[in-house]
């Protein structure tokens, strides 16, 4: 798209990126020029995908900073008033049902409109402004949500970023099953390691249990409990064999001599009065 002055003296790089913040610190003239850009090209883009209204405007921008918005133009390297496409991201709270059937709720980035006018179509220009934002937001393409794209925008992430296959949504969003698969594989993976890192024990064959955070050392069991296949189930049969023998032998004569051996352990254990008096003096 060709405009009536010069485009370079805005978008010296190739591809530039525009926000809200940096539209607002703008001369008023140069914010008059860059505000024609975006305004026209997204109408353009609003009318080629068919949309009832126009998505990307300077003041949708302005207004839409606390949601990390930012503009990807593409100039034409060839004629110094021309731009040839844009790309919009952002941030975005979405419900998204993922490939399992759960429904999540995600501060997802978000692709919101793709544009290339019709005259520098088949030039490559869409994949290069593509390729530009993955490497400038440092994300993989399986990572954007896809606000409304087109059967064009879709068969392009299928030619070029092997995209295809995603879960219908409610709303108007596109994720593809990639979004997720990566958390699963990492979980497996995790889950693999723990079991590398605590082998199977040799005479149980049960896996042993990763140590306690904090460094705390886990409970033992002593030399003589060890011993015994289920310390707590031999201390119960042991138990139940002295209550059996106890009933066996007569409560009577059993009580009198707890009793006697426990008066004879408090009269060892308690000062004389002699010991008392000594002291108090």
């Amino acid at each position: 798209m060709e405009f009536d002055f010069v485009v370079t003296s805005i978008c010296r790089d190739l591809i530039t990126v525009w926000d809200g913040t940096t539209i607002y610190h703008l001369s008023p003239d140069v914010r008059k020029q860059i505000t024609a850009i975006i305004n026209r090209m997204g109408a353009a883009s609003s009318r080629a995908q068919g949309l009832g209204a126009i998505i990307t405007t300077t003041s949708r921008l302005c207004m839409n900073v606390h949601t990390g918005q930012r503009l990807y133009l593409y100039r034409d390297p060839k004629n110094e008033k021309k731009v040839c496409g844009l790309l919009k991201i952002g941030r975005k709270k979405l419900f998204l049902r993922d490939n399992v059937g759960r429904m999540r709720e995600l501060n997802a980035s978000c692709v919101l409109d793709f544009y290339v006018h019709e005259s520098c179509q088949r030039r490559g220009i869409g994949k290069a402004l593509f390729q530009h934002m993955l490497k400038a937001e440092q994300l993989p393409a399986a990572k954007f949500a896809i606000d409304r794209p087109s059967h064009k925008f879709l068969a392009f992430l299928r030619k070029h970023y092997k995209l295809g296959k995603f879960t219908p949504q409610n709303n108007n969003f596109v994720v593809f099953d990639q979004y997720f698969k990566a958390k699963v594989k990492h979980r497996k993976e995790s889950s693999k390691l723990n079991l590398q890192a605590f082998p199977a024990g040799k005479s149980t064959g049960q896996v042993r249990a990763p140590p306690l955070p904090f460094g705390s050392p886990p409970a033992t069991r002593n030399a003589r409990d060890s011993k015994l296949p289920n310390s707590t189930g031999a201390t119960r049969r042991m138990k139940s064999r002295r209550a059996n023998a106890f009933d066996r032998e007569g409560s009577g004569d059993s009580v009198s001599k707890l009793l006697s051996s426990s008066m004879e352990i408090s009269r060892k254990l308690t000062p004389s009065n002699s010991f008392r008096a000594s002291h108090k003096v």
